[in-house]
């Protein structure tokens, strides 16, 4: 993904000693933190050409929206993935 539109998506101000995302994930369980991902998903990909900034190009402001869902999308997918792994372990002698 292009540096400039990841730097819009997880902007400094979201990173510190932890991530907000990672700090939201902490106070969730499974079930809840995957609706959060999902909402979030459908969220930007609702929005996405529906908003216009001034000055900013519509197509632009479109791609950070649809950037931002794909962001929760991958999020999302590693997630279940590293949930998948650990259950698959557990189950291994």
């Amino acid at each position: 993904m292009n540096k400039k539109i990841l730097d819009k998506i997880n902007p400094l101000h979201y990173q510190g000693s932890i991530e907000t995302i990672d700090c939201i994930q902490s106070q969730l369980n499974d079930d809840e933190f995957k609706g959060y991902l999902r909402g979030s998903c459908m969220k930007y990909l609702c929005r996405a050409g529906k908003k216009s900034l001034t000055g900013a190009d519509e197509a632009t402001v479109a791609l950070e929206d649809y950037c931002k869902a794909h962001w929760y999308i991958e999020r999302l997918i590693n997630y279940l993935e590293s949930k998948n792994k650990k259950r698959v372990a557990e189950k291994l002698p």
